[in-house]
This record gives structure tokens, sequence and C-alpha cells, in this order.
């Protein structure tokens, strides 16, 4: 018997011999039928625009931050449903860090088929600035020396004992730098908190770090003077600066006068001068009055007529003894032992004399020394152009030397040798 089968089903039969000749899935194993899109359809910078306009069908872009730009946050959309991405090996949105110049971040899209593509953006991170450099240094006491230049970066500064702390001003040239006084950030042109300085040598060092970070170090030594002590020995931190003209006055022979004050005392030393001869000092504590002694009183031999000043105080020291002398329209008798004195024994004295002795520490003065020989034989006198030797008892003097302001003491006018005078 002929077994027969309607149409219908051998259609039916054909399709699930079709469907078992290709796995029996039922899925298509044809890739084309995969989404192939490798678009993006969204780049962007949160920082920054990028260049040119993003377009899908363009690969390479640029854009440009400033230096002060660490780090840029990149995010990028794939067109495809199905397509992936990353940046630079990571996820969107990514924070990418920058150095300075170019830096290449791709971005790179794979299609559901397994295409890939990548778009290339090139941020530019612009070089920082280079200056560190100051326009401006200062100190609340003090003068820098020398002067400031921008590129100097050394200075040395003396000051008086009485000046026990400091304040710098240091003022940026670019507000891109930033700056450190003594590792203590401050602010461009605005003065420091107060430093402490001690007896000696004090560093204080204005740092300025540019924006690229390279530092620019300025070095402010000061030198703060000890106050003197009366034990018959010069240091090196006593009296000043042992420089002439500045806190000391160098004659001929090596012979060095030193002069510094206080609100209370008048400090003088010599040193390099037999202490057995005398050393006088003569001053005039009001130069602006004209008032005073127009001639000096007669000691071992030697005086003057005329002063080069009206005086209103002599004072003579010695091994053994020491008096002063003031003016009142005749000089007065002698007044010993007055503040306190002590020498070495050999070449080196120091006195001490109260300021109450000539009324007050005077706002200015001016004054001359010398060491005269119980013989009457002068040596040691300052200014140095003054007459040395057996001057006799009229002598003239046309040479002193004028402190303007004692209040100055780490300025010209407030150095006792700096300003000389010389009459005609």
């Amino acid at each position: 018997m002929k077994l027969l089968i309607p149409v219908t089903d051998k259609l039916l039969i054909a399709v699930i011999a079709l469907m078992i000749a290709c796995g029996g899935s039922g899925t298509p194993t044809d890739e084309s039928e995969y989404d192939s899109n490798t678009d993006l359809a969204v780049l962007t910078l949160a920082e920054t625009a990028i260049s040119p306009d993003f377009v899908a069908t363009t690969l390479d872009y640029t854009a440009t931050v400033p230096y002060t730009t660490a780090a840029v946050t990149v995010t990028a959309t794939a067109s495809g449903s199905n397509a992936t991405l990353d940046i630079n090996g990571e996820n969107s949105p990514h924070v990418v860090s920058l150095t300075e110049g170019d830096n290449l971040i791709v971005i790179t899209v794979t299609a559901e088929d397994g295409t890939e593509k990548s778009y290339n953006l090139t941020v530019n991170r612009t070089p920082g600035s280079t200056e560190n450099r100051l326009s401006g240094l200062s100190l609340s006491t003090g003068i820098l020396n020398p002067s400031f230049s921008q590129d100097l970066n050394e200075y040395n500064v003396l000051n008086s004992n009485s000046v026990t702390s400091v304040s710098v001003t240091a003022t940026l040239v670019s507000a891109s730098s930033s700056l450190k006084i003594n590792e203590v950030p401050s602010s461009s042109g605005i003065p420091s908190s107060g430093i402490t300085t001690s007896v000696g040598k004090n560093v204080i060092t204005a740092s300025v770090t540019a924006e690229n970070g390279s530092i620019n170090n300025y070095i402010i030594n000061i030198y703060r003077a000890g106050l003197p002590i009366i034990n018959g020995s010069i240091s090196s931190n006593e009296y000043g600066i042992h420089t002439d003209k500045y806190n000391s006055g160098v004659c001929p022979a090596s012979l060095v006068w030193y002069m510094s004050w206080d609100n209370t005392n008048l400090y003088v030393a010599v040193s390099t001068a037999d202490v057995n001869q005398a050393a006088l000092i003569y001053i005039d504590k009001n130069p602006s009055a004209n008032t005073g002694a127009s001639a000096g009183f007669t000691y071992d031999g030697s005086s003057f007529s005329p002063l080069p000043f009206k005086a209103d105080f002599v004072a003579y020291f010695k091994n053994g003894y020491r008096e002063y002398r003031t003016y009142n329209s005749s000089w007065s008798a002698a007044t010993p032992a007055f503040g306190s004195y002590l020498d070495n024994g050999s070449n080196v004295r120091e006195v001490l004399i109260p300021w109450t002795l000539l009324g007050g520490r005077p706002d200015s003065f001016s004054f001359f020394v010398y060491v005269v020989s119980s013989g009457g034989f002068v040596t040691g006198q300052y200014p140095t152009g003054n007459p040395s030797g057996s001057i006799g008892t009229s002598a003239v003097y046309k040479r002193y030397c004028f402190v303007s302001d004692t209040n100055k003491t780490t300025e010209t006018e407030g150095f006792p040798f700096h300003n000389q005078i010389v009459l005609p």
C-alpha cells in the first residue's frame, strides 16, 4: 500500500530538515547580523571645549588647558546600543591626570560585532610660568645691604641689640608664584609675623616657588649686636658693626674706637691704646641749640680753642681714674667714678656713660674722641683728619662725628662714626 503525504506536511518536513542542517538552534550564524556601529555620540571635556566641534566621523581632536589644570574629566557615549567603550582603558567618565605639554587620550569604541574604532584627543597643558622672583623685599627694622635687586639673592642687615624681632615684607613679581617666609606661607606685599632675632647671626629665607615648581631663595642675614658688657674685652657681637664708619672708628696704628647705646647708657670702648693714657670724648647733646662750651677743658696738657661744636659734656677715663664735666656757662667741677669702667690692664678699655649725666638720651648728638699721654701727646684722634701729636692747649679741631637720630640704630644716620662733619 502506498503512503500518501499531504503537501503541507511535506513543507513542514523540509523546514525541519533545514533547521537540523543549520545546527538545530534556529539562530543565524552570519556575523553580518550583528551591529557594527563604532561611532561615538558624545565626546566632551568638563574643563574646556574640544576642537574641532565633535562630529562622529572626525577621529582627532585637541584641547588646551592652563598649567593650573592638573587633570581633565573625559565623558564619551557610544552610538551603538550594544557597543562598549573605554577611555585610556577605563570607563566613562574618566579623570585623566595631565603632565606639562601634550597628553594623548584614546577613546576606543567596540561595536557589537567586535569591530573597533579609536578617537584621539590630545590635551595640551600649557607650561607653567618660570617667574620666581621678588619685586620688593624689606624689613620692619633694618636696611638691606646691598640694596634690594630682583636678581640678588643674599643680603646683610645690621641691627642694634634692642631690635629683638623683625617682620619681612616680600612682594612677588608674578601672581602665579607663591611665597614662604622661613617655610611659613606668606602673602605678597603683606608683612610677615614677627620673627625673633637673637644676638649674633640670624638667617631669614624668603622662598619663591614659580608656577612650574622652580624655587628661588632670597637670604637675609640679620646681625643683631650684643649689648656691651663692661669687662675690658670686646667680643664680636658687642657694639654692633666692627667696620670703620659704622659702630667703630679705625685710627692709624690699628687703634680702634667702638660706640653703641641703648635707652639708658652710652657705651664707648678703645682698643690698641695704652690704658694708662687717658681717653677723652667731647659731646654736644643738642646740636641744633648752639649752646655749650666753645673751648675745651685742659687735660694732660691738651685742649681746644675753639672746639668744632658747642660742647655740653666731656669724659676722661683711663686705668685707675675717670671723671666727667658738664658745661653751664663754664665747665663744672669734676665728678669722678661715673658709670662703670674696666680695662684688661694693657690695651683695651670700656666705659659706660649713663645718659642721665647728659639729662637723658638725646635725639641727636655730635662728638669727637682722642687719646692723650700724660705729656700731652695726642694719638687715636677720630675723625682721623684732626691733628695729633703735641697739640697744646689751643688746638683747632675742625672735624667731628654727627649722629642725626639715635633711634635709627640700623641706618647711616644712627651709626656713630658714619657721618663726619668738616668745618671750613
